[in-house]
């Protein structure tokens, strides 16, 4: 866009208000020149008579594009272009719950990867924490004033989540992380169902007929329709979410210790989340009469957060650098216009074993045992009700 095409006159007749069509001409000039941080544009005088407008609807726009860190102006020197304002944005999207700053750090790593990739397709991350319980938030976000200034966007979310179907509704570029089992365009896909029936395979192989499995209450059936099937028995241990790290913690804590004193913990344990199987782990060390290496212990995790000392544990994780790779590319072969973008992507889990420590925290949890017999549809379930400690 040249400057000539920047001075072209405004549509009067256009339903967009005057402002908002000088907003975008500015815009559209500084990213398709891909103008340098600190680039002076043309001053309020020069482009109000240029656009046959006067100068408070020219500082207006301006006064928006500064908002949404594209300019800043110098009292007496003028506007000039921000760092990386030329860059396209893309919005980060994510459900997870900040509760007095407490994020898991698979998220953390998530935002700290994605940004990474975007920043090396020449597009500026933006994260946005929309958490389950900020229903009326996400809500609020959904208007054309908040989404307009984004090239894509990228969603950790379920596919329930209010703004993930605005931009659905409208066709914008996007691309959604889910654990789902359901592959539809423009998904990344984590093989959650593939990694529980490569966890029990492995439990199999070595030996176990019988299996406690941590889990929780709210991951939409998975779990459950992936061990129907399942050759060996087995307890599934349904812990509830919490909004705090370290209450999901002390939830795997206590009902590992109860199931020790009540004898029905089995010697194979696979825990479905990383967060639960540090607090599983820690009331193993402090609470389990029976030699460390008579348990066979998987965590289905990405971080690899848990190798507590002394007991014997196999990871089941997959690459998370080509899982955002996968979903950077499918994001911008959108926004370049490619058939790829309405692609998928599906990341399988590998096991492995390796070392670390386990870390110490504290909350507490009513837990929910389901009894499965192997490949029997009835279940026998045992309520097991914890008491609080004062």
């Amino acid at each position: 866009m040249s400057k000539s095409t920047l001075y072209t006159p405004l549509d009067r007749t256009a339903e967009t208000t005057l402002y908002r069509q000088i907003e975008e001409k500015l815009e559209n000039y500084i990213r398709q020149h891909d103008l340098p941080e600190g680039s002076q544009i043309p001053s309020l005088r020069t482009l109000a008579n240029a656009l046959g407008t006067n100068g408070l609807t020219i500082r207006r726009a301006l006064r928006e594009l500064s908002h949404r860190g594209m300019l800043v102006s110098r009292q007496g020197r003028g506007t000039f272009v921000c760092r990386h304002a030329a860059r396209p944005k893309v919005l980060w999207v994510c459900a997870a719950d900040l509760f007095g700053g407490d994020i898991s750090p698979y998220y953390l790593l998530l935002l700290e990867r994605c940004q990474a990739e975007c920043a090396a397709v020449g597009f500026t991350l933006v994260p946005l924490w929309l958490g389950a319980s900020d229903s009326s938030q996400a809500e609020a976000y959904c208007t054309d004033d908040h989404i307009r200034e984004y090239a894509g966007f990228m969603f950790i979310t379920s596919r329930t989540h209010p703004l993930l179907q605005y931009i659905q509704e409208r066709h914008l570029n996007h691309v959604h992380l889910t654990c789902e089992q359901e592959v539809r365009p423009r998904t990344v896909n984590s093989d959650y169902a593939g990694a529980i029936q490569i966890g029990v395979e492995e439990l199999v192989k070595r030996g176990h007929t019988d299996i406690s499995v941590f889990e929780f209450g709210d991951l939409g059936g998975i779990p459950a329709a992936s061990l129907r099937d399942c050759p060996i028995a087995t307890d599934c241990i349904q812990i509830p979410t919490y909004r705090r790290m370290s209450e999901c913690e002390r939830a795997g804590y206590i009902a590992t210790r109860q199931l020790l004193e009540a004898g029905r913990l089995r010697h194979g344990i696979f825990v479905l989340d990383d967060i639960v199987a540090k607090g599983v782990t820690r009331a193993l060390l402090a609470h389990c009469s029976a030699p460390a290496d008579t348990y066979d212990i998987i965590i289905l995790t990405v971080t690899q957060l848990v190798i507590p000392a002394g007991l014997p544990v196999t990871y089941l994780t997959y690459d998370v650098n080509k899982m955002v790779e996968a979903m950077a590319r499918i994001l911008v072969d959108q926004i370049r216009g490619s058939t790829e973008g309405d692609s998928h992507y599906l990341c399988k889990y590998t096991i492995h074993s390796d070392t670390a420590d386990c870390q110490a925290s504290a909350g507490d949890s009513p837990i929910h045992i389901q009894r499965r017999q192997p490949n029997m549809e009835r279940e026998d379930e045992t309520h097991t009700s914890l008491v609080r400690p004062q």
